[in-house]
C-alpha cells in the first residue's frame, strides 16, 4: 500500500489539543480502480487521520492506496 502526506501539509500541524475534526478517505482497492469514498475518521491532526485510515481500511489488505482529505 501506499500513501502519502506532505510535509508541510497544514493538517499535520497540531491545532488545539483534544479537538477532533472530521477527515474523509477515499481507497483504492486494487491498482487500476478508481479512488472511491470509504468513509471518514475523526481525528486531531492530518498524521493520526491517515494513521487511524490505515487502521481501518489496510489492515486486512483491502485497499492498495487511501487518500486522507
Amino acid at each position: 500500500m501506499t500513501d502519502s502526506l506532505p510535509a508541510d501539509h497544514p493538517g499535520g500541524v497540531r491545532h488545539e489539543p483534544g479537538v477532533l475534526e472530521p477527515w474523509e478517505v477515499f481507497r483504492q482497492e486494487k491498482d487500476g480502480d478508481p479512488m472511491k469514498h470509504g468513509g471518514s475518521v475523526m481525528a486531531p491532526d492530518a498524521t493520526l487521520a491517515l494513521h487511524y485510515a490505515r487502521e481501518m481500511y489496510s489492515r486486512r489488505q483491502e485497499s492498495v492506496h487511501l487518500w486522507v482529505v
